[in-house]
Protein backbone atom coordinates (compact mmCIF):
# COMPACT_ATOMS: atom_id res chain seq x y z
CA UNK A 1 0.00 0.00 0.00
CA UNK A 2 1.28 3.46 -0.77
CA UNK A 3 0.86 6.56 1.35
CA UNK A 4 -0.73 9.71 0.06
CA UNK A 5 0.96 13.02 0.68
CA UNK A 6 -1.45 15.63 1.87
CA UNK A 7 -0.67 19.26 1.05
CA UNK A 8 -1.10 20.59 4.58
CA UNK A 9 -0.22 24.19 5.35
CA UNK A 10 2.66 24.93 7.70
CA UNK A 11 1.59 25.37 11.34
CA UNK A 12 1.02 28.94 12.37
CA UNK A 13 3.15 30.37 15.12
CA UNK A 14 1.18 31.95 17.93
CA UNK A 15 1.89 35.65 17.98
CA UNK A 16 3.49 36.75 21.22
CA UNK A 17 1.49 39.33 23.10
CA UNK A 18 3.15 42.67 23.54
CA UNK A 19 3.57 43.67 27.17
CA UNK A 20 2.55 47.22 26.31
CA UNK A 21 -0.66 46.03 24.65
CA UNK A 22 -1.59 43.85 27.60
CA UNK A 23 -0.80 46.52 30.17
CA UNK A 24 -3.11 48.94 28.40
CA UNK A 25 -6.08 46.55 28.73
CA UNK A 26 -8.54 46.86 31.58
CA UNK A 27 -8.65 44.27 34.35
CA UNK A 28 -11.93 42.85 32.99
CA UNK A 29 -10.45 42.41 29.51
CA UNK A 30 -7.36 40.71 30.96
CA UNK A 31 -9.51 38.39 33.06
CA UNK A 32 -11.60 37.44 30.02
CA UNK A 33 -8.52 36.80 27.89
CA UNK A 34 -6.84 34.83 30.71
CA UNK A 35 -9.88 32.61 31.14
CA UNK A 36 -10.11 31.89 27.41
CA UNK A 37 -6.39 31.00 27.16
CA UNK A 38 -5.78 29.22 30.50
CA UNK A 39 -9.26 27.86 31.16
CA UNK A 40 -9.35 29.01 34.78
CA UNK A 41 -11.60 31.74 36.14
CA UNK A 42 -9.19 34.37 37.52
CA UNK A 43 -12.02 36.19 39.29
CA UNK A 44 -12.47 33.24 41.66
CA UNK A 45 -8.77 33.25 42.53
CA UNK A 46 -8.39 37.05 42.83
CA UNK A 47 -5.32 37.32 40.60
CA UNK A 48 -3.76 40.74 40.17
CA UNK A 49 -3.02 42.39 36.84
CA UNK A 50 0.64 41.35 36.78
CA UNK A 51 -0.24 37.68 37.34
CA UNK A 52 -2.81 37.83 34.53
CA UNK A 53 -0.31 39.35 32.09
CA UNK A 54 2.36 36.78 32.98
CA UNK A 55 -0.13 33.95 32.53
CA UNK A 56 -1.29 35.22 29.15
CA UNK A 57 2.28 35.59 27.92
CA UNK A 58 3.35 32.11 29.04
CA UNK A 59 0.26 29.87 29.20
CA UNK A 60 2.11 26.55 29.59
CA UNK A 61 4.01 27.70 32.67
CA UNK A 62 0.83 29.25 34.07
CA UNK A 63 -1.12 26.01 33.67
CA UNK A 64 1.67 24.17 35.50
CA UNK A 65 1.60 26.79 38.28
CA UNK A 66 -2.18 26.46 38.67
CA UNK A 67 -1.89 22.67 38.68
CA UNK A 68 0.70 22.84 41.47
CA UNK A 69 -1.44 25.21 43.54
CA UNK A 70 -4.43 22.89 43.16
CA UNK A 71 -2.34 19.82 44.02
CA UNK A 72 -1.08 21.44 47.24
CA UNK A 73 -4.61 22.47 48.16
CA UNK A 74 -5.89 18.94 47.53
CA UNK A 75 -3.16 17.44 49.71
CA UNK A 76 -3.92 19.90 52.50
CA UNK A 77 -7.63 19.11 52.32
CA UNK A 78 -6.95 15.39 52.30
CA UNK A 79 -4.68 15.55 55.34
CA UNK A 80 -7.28 17.59 57.26
CA UNK A 81 -9.88 14.91 56.62
CA UNK A 82 -7.85 12.28 58.38
CA UNK A 83 -6.72 14.49 61.28
CA UNK A 84 -10.22 15.26 62.52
Amino acid sequence: MSQFELPLPAPLDKPKQNVENLESLSLDDLQTRYQSIIGVNPRARAFDKETLITGIQNPDAEKDRIRNIDRESDLTDLSRTYRS
